[in-house]
């Protein structure tokens, strides 16, 4: 929650003159620490103590260790964003919903409400990325599409699964449209090569 915090604080900076971000913006709010330690410190204040930013706080030992790793892995975002810039920066934190058909076994027609939150758009070159940020492990591997909807196996691969069914909730609002999903693993993004595009 705290890195979804700071990557959402993160775009605003970035956007705040207009959609379109650039790599030496990247790179440049990647290198400097004061703003870096503001949207962090920003992020604790709104998601863990949920007070305003004149209210006095404390870290403790656990709290430093937690707001430095979390520093990294923002630069890190940054860095690995930048090698994908320029970009149009849509959204962050969106929540979606559709209302889907479905029909019963007496034919009568119900209607649910499927939705979800995305953690980032962006498009480039008229393909939208839909990233989800990932803290923990690496899942970022399927052998079949199959295998994503099956739950028994006990090897469904939830983290891809989530990320296709985001396109396929898009998909409902625009059948047109260009997407492309992506999973950020922050315990990957320091490899040089890193691109959290699902192949």
């Amino acid at each position: 929650t705290l890195f979804h915090r700071c990557s959402e604080l993160a775009y605003q900076l970035l956007t705040k003159d207009g959609p379109v971000v650039r790599r030496h913006e990247l790179e440049q709010l990647a290198r400097n620490e004061t703003a870096i330690h503001r949207i962090v410190d920003q992020a604790f204040r709104d998601e863990y103590w949920k007070v305003g930013p004149d209210e006095e706080i404390v870290y403790n030992g656990i709290h430093l260790i937690n707001f430095k790793s979390i520093s990294i892995y923002l630069k890190q975002l940054l860095l690995v964003d930048a090698l994908h810039a320029p970009f149009s920066y849509e959204a962050g934190e969106k929540c979606i919903d559709e209302r889907i058909a479905l029909y019963g076994w007496g034919g009568e027609e119900i209607t649910i409400r499927l939705g979800g939150t995305l953690d980032r758009l962006d498009t480039k070159g008229g393909v939208t990325r839909i990233i989800d940020y990932k803290t923990g492990s690496a899942k970022d591997k399927v052998a079949q599409v199959e295998a994503l909807f099956n739950r028994e196996s006990g090897k469904r691969n939830e983290h891809v699964f989530q990320a296709f069914y985001y396109v396929w909730l898009l998909c409902q609002r625009d059948r047109r449209g260009r997407y492309s999903p992506a999973l950020f693993y922050t315990r990957l993004s320091d490899k040089a090569d890193y691109d959290p595009t699902i192949q």
